[in-house]
């Protein structure tokens, strides 16, 4: 090009310089273009971790992998042992992770190749039954979800896919000044945990008014097939694997379209999940394993030792003292007390320690992102105790999924809860309603009511401030709930009562008895 016109341009473009916006970055996209910097090379790769997955499920809808097997019951001790033989996968890998970092280990690779041979035969032995396993668990998972009437057009929508896969990273950002999930990466799973530090040190170190904290995940319902992590109990396996899969029913509904629109619709998305996965979760357990289900807490009528306060010290409760700790830190960092509420947590994340809670970092990220479930113990948002009441006022699970599935804001959880309790009414705090109001609402008399209950000498739950006849004016929701249960011909009225079908729990209080003999059923307070 002649010098002439090299000049020429030069003035062109000189020119056309003020015109340029001075930042092409929008500034609230800044922070995710330098986390996205700082781990680089360190992401997880979705689209490979797809391929291989659905090659595999593909397989599976050619030649189902569980047909070999002659029973239900080959199927479920099947299922059984495999989660007996990855629980000691996890056993071995612990205890040779601890060796080789033993430093007064003087021969550690001799000290560990017994363990080292068991687990590669372990390993082997799961790879080839992984397939089987997992199409059983979505067969027992998909029948269940289907009896709760969770279908779209008849079918269950999405197909229940999932994958025993050690699901990636997560990599959570919070401001130091308040607790929220201002950015999230997903990153590879085989990262070792000195790259997990190198990566939040590179994060805190460029981005002082953020701190980080990558942490393990149980399952990835961002995926298809979703995944799945089975060295677990299988009651929490069974609840994951349900957890996941509304994730994916939710991306075809608002409420899933809105997951990333902000920490209350995060919320909103993993609390749901979480109330479907625990509640079609134990369902499945009881149906296909009833043998694994946890034995029921004892009742208050039965003798327990005296217990000496100034004698036997108070038991660590793991779930109290969180959220004892979440709440001071909010104080404080309201406070503006910054450096103070760090400080608080490192004292704290050494107590829990000392207690046997291997907690590597407690800080704001942390809460960022365990609060988001907000029906876990270190969450401390209203969003989680709303939707729970959601629920228990819903008549069925599928009721609550559908009216949660299309919200788009938390504004719209407040008007479902005053529509629905607006419709059924809050019994007062002994739990009693009337009758005649349960009857009116069924659309039967009172009397068959009262006979239904006659079977029962639990005469003592009803009010006791009445006398003969007028004895049974009124009935509190769990009483009613226990005598039709006992008679087969009322068990259709329960989900009119806004009865779900699982373990009995006690919701109104403690004159609700709980006993095997009431297995299934459920007391709700929300009832008229």
């Amino acid at each position: 090009m002649p010098f002439r016109k090299r000049i020429a341009l030069i003035l062109v473009l000189l020119l056309l310089l003020p015109l340029l916006p001075a930042d092409t970055i929008p500034a609230d996209k800044a922070l995710d273009y330098q986390v996205a910097a700082l781990v680089s090379g360190r992401g997880f790769n979705l689209a490979l971790w797809e391929v291989g997955a659905l090659t595999s499920k593909l397989k599976d809808l050619v030649v189902d992998p569980a047909a070999h097997l002659d029973d239900d019951a080959a199927a479920r001790q099947l299922v059984l042992d495999y989660v007996l033989t990855a629980r000691r996968i996890g056993e071995l890998k612990g205890t040779i992770t601890r060796v080789l970092s033993d430093p007064q280990q003087p021969n550690p690779e001799r000290a560990i190749a017994a363990w080292q041979a068991e687990l590669l035969r372990l390993l082997h032995r799961q790879a080839e039954r992984r397939d089987v396993v997992e199409a059983i668990l979505e067969s027992q998972t998909a029948t269940v979800l289907a009896e709760e009437g969770l279908t779209t057009l008849g079918l269950l929508w999405p197909p229940l896919k999932f994958h025993f896969s050690e699901p990636p990273l997560y990599l959570i950002v919070s401001p130091r000044q308040k607790i929220a999930l201002r950015k999230g990466v997903h990153l590879r799973a085989d990262l070792s945990l000195t790259e997990r530090e190198y990566t939040e040190a590179a994060v805190d170190s460029h981005l002082p008014d953020h701190v980080s904290l990558a942490e393990d995940i149980g399952g990835f319902g961002g995926a298809y097939p979703t995944m799945v992590i089975d060295n677990a109990s299988l009651s929490w396996i069974l609840s994951t694997i349900a957890h996941e899969w509304t994730h994916n029913y939710l991306a075809f509904r608002p409420l899933g379209w809105h997951y990333f629109d902000d920490s209350d619709t995060v919320t909103l998305n993993e609390t749901v999940a979480s109330i479907v996965g625990d509640e079609i979760g134990a369902c499945v357990l009881e149906r296909y394993y009833p043998q694994q289900v946890p034995a029921p807490r004892p009742s208050g009528s039965q003798v327990h030792p005296l217990r000496i306060p100034e004698l036997v010290p108070p038991r660590f409760d793991f779930n109290r003292e969180m959220r004892r700790t979440r709440l001071q830190v909010d104080r404080l960092l309201a406070e503006g007390g910054v450096a103070e509420a760090e400080a608080f947590m490192e004292a704290q994340r050494q107590r829990f320690v000392a207690h046997g809670y291997a907690l590597r970092k407690l800080n704001q990220a942390y809460f960022a992102f365990h609060g988001s479930y907000a029906t876990a113990p270190s969450a401390v948002d209203p969003i989680g105790p709303k939707v729970t009441r959601l629920r228990r006022a819903s008549p069925s699970l599928r009721v609550f999924l559908e009216t949660v599935s299309r919200f788009t804001r938390v504004e719209d959880l407040d008007r479902a809860l005053a529509e629905i309790e607006g419709r059924w009414g809050v019994p007062n705090p002994q739990g009693r309603v009337s009758l005649g109001a349960i009857a009116e609402r069924l659309g039967l008399g009172t009397g068959q009511i009262l006979r239904s209950g006659d079977n029962s000498d639990d005469t003592r739950h009803t009010n006791e401030d009445t006398q003969g006849d007028q004895r049974r004016a009124h009935f509190t929701p769990g009483y009613i709930a226990i005598s039709l249960a006992k008679d087969a011909r009322h068990n259709h009225i329960l989900p009119r009562l806004g009865f779900g079908t699982k373990e009995c729990e006690d919701s109104v209080k403690g004159w609700l008895r709980l006993g095997v003999e009431y297995p299934r059923t459920i007391a709700h307070p929300l009832v008229v």
